[in-house]
């Protein structure tokens, strides 16, 4: 089945794609955080992203001694994924990662609900910042709302005419 048929092709540059990706990580900030174990294997793990800087920068906020940051350290690049079902939004980004240890920012980033895993809060001596420079994005998302797409689906279906889904993809550049 080919789900890409009608669909525009959107792709955005600079201001553009930063606007898009604080969009969809603003509808649902968890994500997917793909590491690289040494052996090659892929770790997996839920992330909150924290902000979307004016560069298209993504920032989280992760533990010193995590087997994340160590696979990070030998391996600096990572994928995330963020699916939004709600908006129809979906975004893959691929990106250089480093490790920050920057007290000014920490207090910048840092929210009440991160003492669950940093219970010394800014000062916590595990807590460390990951700063994601994409280098490379695509997102999914749809023109229309969700029951309309559900009705131009199913008249598709019915009239077995291609679906005109409404739906734009693309690749972001920060």
């Amino acid at each position: 089945m080919n789900t890409e048929a009608m669909s525009e092709v959107k792709d955005l540059r600079q201001e553009d794609a930063v606007k898009k990706l604080r969009e969809i990580v603003g509808h649902n900030a968890t994500c997917m955080f793909h590491t690289r174990h040494t052996d090659g294997t892929l770790a997996s793990c839920p992330m909150m992203v924290r902000e979307v800087d004016d560069l298209g920068s993504m920032w989280f906020l992760s533990g010193r001694s995590t087997e994340k940051n160590a696979h990070l350290a030998a391996y600096p690049h990572a994928m995330f994924t963020i699916t939004d079902n709600a908006h129809s939004e979906y975004l893959v980004v691929h990106a250089d990662v480093s490790i920050v240890d920057d007290r000014a920012r920490k207090e910048e980033l840092w929210t009440a609900f991160a003492k669950a895993w940093f219970p010394q809060g800014v000062d916590d001596p595990e807590l460390t910042l990951l700063k994601a420079v994409p280098s490379d994005c695509q997102y999914w998302d749809t023109v229309d709302g969700k029951l309309v797409q559900l009705v131009k689906i199913a008249g598709a279906a019915l009239t077995g005419k291609p679906n005109d889904s409404g739906s734009v993809s693309g690749r972001l550049q920060p």
